[in-house]
């Protein structure tokens, strides 16, 4: 199921590279835990936006609901990558993903307890809090 929506929406980015799609792709390649290639085409989503944004003036409410919602994937994303990275016991790379998705949205409650958690591994117990 995954491989054919993702030749479907490699077909659309060859013919019309949109912000969306490349969001839509990046949701897709997330479940497939092919991280580094989601956040590829999420920031690729933001690029084209702030590329656009002189010709969208009318469409600003839309635009930055756009970059809302494509940060908060790449906060997502972001920390999927810190639980697994947690998995391997690797609590200090998990720890700058954690602080990564953070700065993209706040508002994911997952976050701070995940980042609380590798602290309290490493008996951090003061950064936890």
């Amino acid at each position: 199921l995954y491989n054919k929506s993702l030749s479907s929406l490699n077909d659309s980015l060859l013919l019309d590279p949109r912000p969306d799609t490349y969001r839509l792709r990046a949701t897709v390649l997330r479940h497939q835990e092919k991280y580094a290639e989601s956040i590829t085409d999420l920031n690729t989503a933001l690029s084209i936006i702030k590329a656009n944004e002189p010709k969208v003036l009318d469409k600003d409410a839309k635009n930055s609901k756009d970059v809302d919602d494509i940060n908060k994937q790449l906060a997502i994303t972001l920390n999927d990558v810190g639980v697994s990275l947690v998995g391997m016991r690797k609590y200090r790379e998990a720890i700058t993903c954690f602080r990564k998705a953070m700065t993209r949205n706040n508002q994911l409650p997952e976050l701070p307890i995940n980042l609380g958690d590798c602290y309290k591994q490493l008996d951090e117990f003061d950064n936890a809090l």
